[in-house]
């Protein structure tokens, strides 16, 4: 990450709860302290070594739901939330344009042409 940049703290959450998790991080000998484990500063060492490091806005995450639509779908970090290919389009388009739907499937979707006067719909 370049220093520029702001994040609040709570972006860094999941992050850190999976450090925990997974056993990367071990606490340090002094109070408050902490560090990472000898595979994951290995590992880190050859992620840093690499040609071409990937930002977080190019990264995909397959374990959060989009803040937008709440699918649990593919999301990627979009103005500092998670959001999916859809969302992210979507709010791309100009304001005065109409979205396309976005979420689940309602069941008053399919009877519609019966209503609008088409081919009823069996149910």
């Amino acid at each position: 990450m370049s220093g520029d940049k702001k994040y609040p703290i709570e972006r860094f959450d999941p992050l850190l709860r999976n450090l925990v998790t997974w056993d990367l991080i071990t606490r340090g000998t002094r109070p408050r302290s902490w560090r990472l484990t000898e595979v994951a500063q290995r590992r880190l060492d050859e992620l840093a070594g690499s040609s071409s490091p990937v930002s977080a806005e190019q990264m995909v995450y397959f374990n959060h739901r989009c803040a937008d639509c709440q699918l649990p779908v593919r999301t990627r970090v979009h103005d500092g939330l998670y959001l999916c290919d859809s969302c992210i389009e979507r709010r791309a388009m100009p304001s005065d344009a109409d979205p396309p739907f976005v979420g689940k499937h309602h069941r008053w979707r399919r009877n519609r042409a019966a209503v609008d006067g088409g081919n009823p719909v069996a149910s």
